[in-house]
């Protein structure tokens, strides 16, 4: 058996552990699992709770054959012996921890990555963690909706879980733990997307007015979420040298989550035209309060300025929406807002994806363009018949 304590990358104050022994039923297969050892651990004490979690390892693997080859829920096809399904075969609770460090950890942002361990712990863990990873079919899945339907979940929730464990086993493929024809094809449940009730632009109008009233940080906040479409997390990460006053440029290099500054996801970095009145607002800020901390909204804690976190300028948010009389609808609402706002101005399809920063233009169009089709339709029809379409849009006419 072998036990390696090391830092964790993304938290050194926490500790990795990495157990490595031989399988109890195959000794010429190891077992490897790598775990986050509990905050404040130091090395003697994340070993000794490393060696506790070998213990419910071992117990977990040596479950008696007879057993497994009874459970209900993964009953052998007719025909096939019990050794064509034996206890060898690698289980989902098996595979999960190498598949959240070396690929959810590695890929995700931190929210996805906080996403995947919830839905895990909640919904696929106590369905689908005994199931062999070859054996994932569309009647597991089947059981994993109807568990999710027993909770309340609704289709849509029900698909997200569903593609988590779908992401699983097509990564499962590619390492080569089992054939590429084991990953199903997955019969994905219709759902009814509701339109979002965005902002008009008198409320966003006066929003952003409550929030002037308030202070001049308050102003700049609701101008980035409004005007320039961040995320609230980019609007805490944000700092003064983010800014090029020169070229008029906001550069997205990091956030906050959970109240944890970190880099852009997978290392991404974004720049954004900056509005004039955010401009004015920016210099504004600058001279009045930027000599107190790097960060453009900023708080005082122990002594000196730092960020904030994300879910306190959330609730700031809020409040202010409600100071201005409309419907607290939280921040990301703006930038669904401004995104839908300007593609009613008629901004080009991929200029609306190139402001949002998202890597697909399916993404921008499809979560974050809230206008129904004859509003679309109208779109297209009064640039036709507009008098800058010259003879096209007369033509169109007789």
């Amino acid at each position: 058996m072998k036990i390696t304590i090391r830092p964790y990358p993304k938290n050194p104050k926490r500790l990795h552990v990495d157990i490595m022994f031989p399988h109890p039923r195959t000794p010429d297969r190891d077992v490897r699992r790598r775990l986050l050892a509990p905050d404040g651990m130091d090395s003697a004490g994340a070993k000794a709770w490393g060696m506790r979690q070998v213990r419910e390892i071992l117990k977990e693997l040596g479950k008696p054959a007879q057993a497994e080859d009874k459970e209900e829920n993964f009953d052998i096809p007719a025909g096939e012996s019990p050794s064509a399904h034996s206890t060898h075969s690698e289980t989902l609770r098996m595979f999960w921890p190498q598949f959240m460090e070396e690929y959810v950890e590695l890929t995700l942002k931190a929210s996805s990555q906080q996403s995947y361990h919830s839905a895990w712990q909640q919904h696929i863990a106590p369905v689908l963690g005994d199931c062999p990873l070859d054996r994932l079919d569309a009647a597991a899945f089947s059981r994993l909706k109807r568990a999710c339907r027993v909770k309340g979940h609704g289709a849509a929730y029900r698909n997200l879980i569903c593609a988590k464990v779908v992401v699983a086993l097509r990564t499962a493929a590619e390492w080569g733990r089992i054939a590429k024809e084991a990953v199903p094809k997955m019969p994905w449940e219709k759902v009814k997307r509701r339109p979002k009730e965005v902002y008009t632009p008198v409320q966003v109008e006066a929003i952003v007015q409550a929030a002037r009233a308030k202070s001049e940080e308050a102003y700049v906040l609701l101008l980035l979420l409004s005007r320039a479409a961040l995320r609230i997390g980019e609007a805490a990460g944000l700092m003064w040298d983010d800014i090029d006053w020169d070229r008029g440029t906001l550069l997205i290099q990091r956030n906050v989550y959970r109240g944890l500054l970190q880099d852009s996801p997978k290392g991404e970095i974004g720049a954004v035209p900056i509005a004039p009145v955010l401009m004015r607002a920016l210099h504004q800020l600058r001279q009045t309060a930027g000599a107190r901390s790097r960060f453009v909204i900023s708080r005082l804690r122990a002594g000196r300025w730092t960020h904030c976190n994300e879910s306190t300028l959330a609730t700031r948010v809020s409040a202010i929406q409600r100071a201005a009389g409309v419907a607290p609808k939280g921040p990301h609402m703006h930038r669904h807002t401004a995104l839908t706002l300007a593609a009613q101005a008629g901004v080009p399809p991929l200029a609306l994806q190139k402001l949002a920063r998202h890597s697909t233009l399916e993404t921008t169009m499809r979560y974050y363009i809230h206008i129904n089709n004859v509003e679309m339709a109208a779109l297209a029809v009064a640039a036709l018949d507009a008098p800058s379409a010259g003879s096209f849009g007369n033509g169109l006419a007789t």
